[in-house]
């Protein structure tokens, strides 16, 4: 590239504007000139393109030349990934943390150790020698619309690999199953063989195959908890002899027409049944300490009143939405050692309304017939008043832990939890001996809840510090017991926003620093109707 000074352009506008024409010899020269140095101005210019266009061949190269050598530095430090160090015997935790939710089929087979034995040499002998992760098996009855052989293989292969280990099993076979199935029968009769390695059973439209249930009479030495969804044969005495059977859950009924260790039964889980097959099932197991009576239709106009009286020392009602008036249950029951109780409404079909807590007097008339001294109460997705749950309290004045939770779904509202409530449930160290609702929790220690944002933080924080007394010798003179842990959850929606996490927990850093075991989190709610 040769280049060529241009002559000055200022030059040359003066000596065009100092002539007539543009003839003049001056002027024709400097023109002539002009256009000599312009040919061999573009001369140049295709020169440095030249150029610009080697470089740029040559950077394409070298930026070709770096993507591989980024691909192969990528490969290689794969290599040197910390997955890469973990022990076998810390890796086979890592495993079994992954299949928690065990191996099922479905509408599709779902084998989170299958998956693992997929990744590498070392993972799948490792997952191979880890009989834990083969022993949750669970078929549902999309299965049996399958290629029998794919389940087959899955059964065979997950009992062949979970050794030993514990087997926790979930069976349910179509509504209209014919007993004579091949593919029905090969699973049964597989999973039988099996029986002394039982931990914990679900079963469900099993009443076809009650003959070959009778097989494990006597062979499940290991059964822990047991779950029949549906009824068998009456009288089937396949889990009679279970010695370490203690949870049993009876859908419908089911557990009531078969012989079963009901003394050995320490917690019983009585799901959608009548109110009087519940409490049938209830008698029967005499000796358990926690019962949960959930989705059980109970109403007024049953007829006679079925009494019982029980042992048990801790009782969760669940209500629906067509049976949500939990209240009449305590004219069924006695319970003299009862201490916890929870009410809750289930998230399936959850109450859109409930009676007053102390309607008829039943519970009040519940606790002087029982005797009982409850310590602990829950009220979980109910849409009781901040009054009705004042009055509950009220009747407990021994409550040592609450928990209330309002609804998470629409209308996103505090129905318990609310201003009222708050300023009900105060200390008023002013006038600490007054009648007030709060003098009948005074030896509450904990308390949980969770609540919509539409309340401001400072309410919450006069709660909790008035429940906070420094000095010993006040504190028992006034016979009021310091709060000793305090868990609160703020429910966010775009219609509630008003309760400051932040300032919350701020505001009571200062007793959380003296021993008081304070958490305080937030969730934001998506709408979602009822």
């Amino acid at each position: 590239m040769n280049s060529m000074p241009l002559e000055n352009m200022n030059h040359i506008l003066s000596l065009l504007r100092a002539n007539y024409s543009s003839h003049t010899t001056d002027v024709s020269l400097c023109l002539t000139k002009t256009e000599r140095d312009i040919q061999g101005v573009q001369e140049d210019i295709q020169s440095i393109l030249h150029d610009i266009r080697q470089l740029e061949g040559k950077i394409s190269s070298l930026r070709i030349a770096q993507r591989g050598l980024e691909w192969r530095a990528s490969r290689y430090r794969s290599l040197l990934a910390p997955v890469r160090r973990i022990p076998p015997e810390v890796l086979s935790y890592i495993f079994e943390l992954a299949s928690l939710n065990g191996c099922s089929i479905i509408e599709t087979v779902h084998s989170p150790p299958v998956q693992l034995s997929q990744v590498c040499a070392s993972w799948r002998d490792l997952a191979r020698r880890t009989p834990k992760l083969w022993s949750h098996i669970s078929i549902f009855e999309e299965a049996f619309s399958r290629p029998s052989h794919q389940v087959k293989s899955f059964v065979t292969a997950h009992l062949e690999l979970s050794k030993n280990s514990p087997l926790y099993v979930d069976l349910e076979m179509p509504e209209l199953i014919n007993r004579d199935n091949e593919l029905a029968l090969f699973v049964i009769q597989t999973l039988v063989s099996h029986s002394a390695r039982w931990k914990e059973l679900y079963l469900n439209n099993m009443a076809p195959f009650s003959q070959q249930l009778s097989a494990i009479r006597g062979r499940l030495p290991l059964l822990q908890d047991l779950w029949l969804h549906s009824k068998l044969d009456v009288d089937l005495d396949a889990f009679e002899l279970a010695p370490s059977l203690r949870t049993l859950k009876s859908n419908s009924g089911a557990c009531s027409l078969i012989r079963l260790p009901w003394n050995q039964v320490t917690m019983c889980q009585i799901l959608n049944s009548s109110s009087s097959i519940a409490l049938q099932e209830l008698s029967l197991a005499s000796h358990c300490n926690e019962v949960e009576l959930l989705d059980c239709a109970i109403k007024e106009s049953e007829g006679p009143v079925q009494h019982i009286v029980h042992n048990l020392r801790s009782l969760l009602i669940g209500v629906n939405r067509e049976y949500p008036d939990f209240h009449y249950w305590f004219n069924r029951l006695t319970l003299p050692r009862l201490t916890s109780l929870s009410i809750a409404g289930l998230e399936e079909a959850p109450p859109i309304s409930c009676q007053s807590a102390l309607a008829s007097d039943y519970f009040p008339v519940f606790l002087s017939r029982s005797s009982c001294t409850i310590t602990s109460l829950s009220l979980i997705d109910l849409l009781l008043s901040a009054s009705d749950a004042l009055a509950l309290l009220s009747a407990l004045p021994l409550l040592s832990s609450l928990t209330i939770h309002e609804s998470a779904v629409k209308p996103f509202k505090n129905n318990i939890l609310t201003a009222q409530f708050f300023n009900s449930f105060a200390i008023d160290h002013d006038n600490p001996f007054s009648n007030r609702q709060s003098a009948s929790t005074k030896h509450l220690r904990s308390l949980n809840l969770r609540l919509h944002a539409t309340l401001p933080a400072k309410l919450i924080v006069e709660v909790i510090e008035s429940r906070w007394i420094v000095d010993p010798e006040y504190s028992a003179v006034l016979g009021i017991d310091d709060l000793s842990a305090v868990e609160i959850v703020v429910l966010r929606s775009e219609g509630a926003t008003m309760l400051d996490v932040q300032e919350l927990c701020d505001s009571l850093d200062w007793i959380r620093r003296r021993e008081l075991q304070f958490t305080c989190s937030s969730k934001f709610l998506e709408a979602k109707e009822t």
